[in-house]
């Protein structure tokens, strides 16, 4: 990646995508890269505004929402403005980018084309964990999950109180209408059950369709058909908001915004009636909304319908003016702040109940340190500076190359549109003649995107081959497999056949299934993959076939980066050897648990089920003669150390440790291949975390 970077963003009419671009082109020009702020309108037509780009030679185009005009499908064009711009595409995405507002079906799927068109050359920065998931599903491999940031300063903790409890933002009075009655029951069920529990979720479920889907299509039409019933519900958010702040009757609610009908230039109101209810103008400026936050005795969030997960950008603005949230519960607040307890609710009730405590003058100490640490937090850890370190290091993982490599092994006269085609015979849709028996005619880490049907059971040595395929590909790369099924007869007819796969057959070159991995490296096997998606289909002719889609997991191979990067990677690349002592650490009883999540830090289901092992641990009778080593491929040595250092405080003061009086031993694993294999023979169990059951401690510590 260039030292210095040009990067283009478009310019917004809206306030809150201006404050997110002026904040990002700050922070990007306080490391040296050169931002233009574009006006697509001044240039009279979509065509003039692309030659324009394409003139200036940006390395990047900077996509910050889905309103702007590099985000639009241009119909003229049948094509969306971003896959017609030359440069590589960075979205940060604000919202829901799966289920956009007022499209139907075949957009999405025209959009989830588009994502996936472009993929070879863009970066996803999601503030939502399905929509990360869904990207891969259709094939995005460059999909990451982000927080929202606040430029907010503080202002002088609790100077003057000059309202009680506030609402910044839009909510409607008016009562429920559904006018479509084949879908009403669907979304009368989910409107009252996220209004009953805030942690209900309305965007799941196609991770667990995806698996018996065999191409790509099917795979978007299911994530559409999810996504189209997320925009739907997204239309009654503001209703669910006025419910739920109608039902809070114990205390007066400032509401600053409302009815949002004055955005259109409508001369209309649609207030909740109630006479706790208390509306001011809505704030212009994010100066008067800091001013709110912090001189609000409370602040109260109510989530959207279009998230299920995040935590939106109003708790993290909350927290940097210096106020003081109760935010609907989301799984994401355990990750952004250490006070997630006391400032959520999970329902109306538990919501009432908490306006009441914290207005008590008795709690006010206790309201102000929690101020106080989250505000600290935030500024800790959620700047724009953040922001911009932490796309700089995506990118910087993702060099900017030529044109992308993909490659279609044994591609025959059926070659892949866009790849190289590679083939033992020569025709004309071969580029490669290649005995892919020997080594694969291609260098290690060179390969963005590999195909693979209807070849590997042809070649002999299935550990040669899946070695050769991870060797030539890049990190993040993705495998497209079809072999015939050993589980029926295509697998064995054809007489020049002479492996045989079945689905689990893939289980063996991924951690998922460990056992089997940590067998199939005494095989030979020097590589390691994630299994996406996998699937069968069956033929006419009975014929079944795997599907499988993989994900190359591997470090960045230095030769395929520049001095410059090297520094960034330096540490990361290290050896552990040096400060990492066997003989020191491990005791008669060795477990080793290995952490799932690509997320910093872990999400709340895998912390809780570290917590719950090590709480076993703890109670055991054999608990001073074990050692718990934690190993990460997504978390380096220090960081997991802090992960078990806050766990092990969290336990001790939710009481669910009684006593400490023969702990564990409690450490990271390393990382370093030569060092595990020496640690190996040293361990009674050896498991991924997320396969562990409530049989399996058990099992573990009896």
């Amino acid at each position: 990646m260039n030292s210095t970077l040009r990067i283009s963003i478009e310019n917004s009419a809206t306030p809150i995508y201006r404050r997110i671009i002026d904040c990002l082109a700050k922070s990007l020009r306080e490391k040296s890269h050169y931002v233009g702020i574009e006006t697509p309108e001044a240039h009279g037509s979509v065509t003039s505004y692309i030659n324009s780009q394409i003139a200036k030679e940006y390395d990047y185009t900077l996509i910050t929402n889905d309103c702007s005009l590099t985000s639009a499908y241009i119909e003229s064009l049948d094509a969306f403005t971003f896959e017609l711009l030359p440069c590589r595409l960075i979205f940060l995405h604000h919202d829901n980018c799966m289920a956009r507002h007022g499209y139907s079906r075949e957009m999405l799927i025209r959009l989830y084309s588009a994502f996936r068109n472009t993929s070879e050359r863009s970066h996803h920065f999601c503030i939502e964990s399905s929509n990360c998931e869904d990207l891969r599903i259709i094939g995005v491999a460059n999909a990451h999950l982000i927080r929202h940031a606040s430029e907010f300063n503080l202002i002088p903790l609790r100077q003057g109180i000059e309202f009680g409890t506030s609402f910044v933002g839009h909510v409607l009075g008016a009562p429920l209408e559904l006018d479509d009655i084949k879908t009403s029951h669907i979304i009368l069920r989910d409107y009252w059950s996220r209004v009953c529990n805030a942690s209900y979720p309305i965007g799941s479920g196609s991770q667990q369709m995806d698996s018996y889907c065999n191409e790509w299509v099917e795979r978007a039409q299911i994530i559409a058909e999810k996504c189209l019933h997320v925009s739907t519900m997204h239309n009654y958010s503001l209703l669910m908001r006025g419910e739920i702040l109608k039902r809070v009757s114990n205390k007066p609610i400032d509401i600053f915004g409302g009815d949002p009908a004055y955005l259109h230039g409508l001369d209309i109101s649609r207030t909740i009636e109630s006479p706790n209810l208390i509306y001011h103008p809505p704030t212009k400026l994010a100066t008067e909304t800091a001013h709110v936050y912090n001189r609000s005795l409370i602040n109260v969030n109510i989530t959207p319908f279009q998230f299920d997960t995040c935590v939106i950008n109003r708790v993290i603005d909350i927290g940097a003016a210096g106020g003081f949230p109760l935010t609907d519960w989301k799984d994401d607040l355990a990750l952004i702040t250490s006070v997630h307890k006391q400032i959520s609710y999970k329902s109306p009730e538990e919501l009432e109940d908490k306006l009441l405590y914290y207005s008590n003058a008795d709690h006010r100490k206790e309201r102000y340190e929690i101020c106080e640490t989250l505000y600290n937090e935030i500024h800790a850890n959620f700047s724009y500076a953040h922001i911009v370190d932490y796309l700089l290091e995506k990118l910087r993982e993702s060099p900017k190359t030529g044109k992308p490599t993909r490659v279609d092994l044994g591609c025959g006269s059926q070659k892949a549109i866009g790849y190289t085609g590679v083939d033992l015979a020569p025709s004309p849709s071969v580029d490669v003649v290649a005995d892919l028996t020997r080594r694969f005619p291609f260098n290690a880490s060179s390969v963005d995107r590999l195909r693979a049907h209807d070849i590997i059971e042809h070649l002999p040595d299935r550990i040669h081959t899946m070695n050769e395929i991870w060797r030539i590909c890049k990190p993040d790369a993705l495998i497209d497999i079809r072999v015939p099924s050993s589980d029926g007869r295509g697998a064995f007819q054809d007489p020049t056949h002479v492996s045989f796969w079945n689905k689990n057959s893939f289980f063996y070159y991924t951690r998922q299934y460990l056992p089997y991995f940590n067998l199939c490296q005494t095989y030979g096997f020097k590589g390691e993959y994630e299994i996406v998606a996998i699937s069968e289909e069956v033929s006419n002719d009975n014929v079944i076939h795997v599907n499988v889609i993989l994900k190359v997991i591997k470090s960045i191979d230095k030769a395929s980066i520049g001095e410059a990067d090297l520094v960034s990677h330096s540490k990361a690349l290290e050896p552990e050897s040096d400060n990492w002592n066997l003989e020191g650490e491990l005791r008669d009883i060795n477990i080793l648990v290995y952490l799932q999540q690509d997320e910093k830090p872990i999400n709340e289901s895998e912390y809780a089920k570290l917590g719950q092992l090590l709480v076993a641990l703890i109670h055991g009778k054999d608990s001073g003669k074990t050692c718990l080593l934690v190993g990460s491929r997504y978390h380096n040595m220090d960081e997991i150390s802090n992960i078990l250092t806050q766990l092990m405080f969290d336990l001790l003061v939710g009481d669910q440790v009684s006593h400490l009086l023969n702990p564990p031993n409690l450490i990271p694993a390393p990382k370093n291949q030569a060092l595990l294999n020496q640690l190996r023979p040293c361990l009674a169990s050896e498991l991924a975390l997320s396969e562990i059951s409530i049989n399996d401690i058990n099992d573990i510590i009896s």
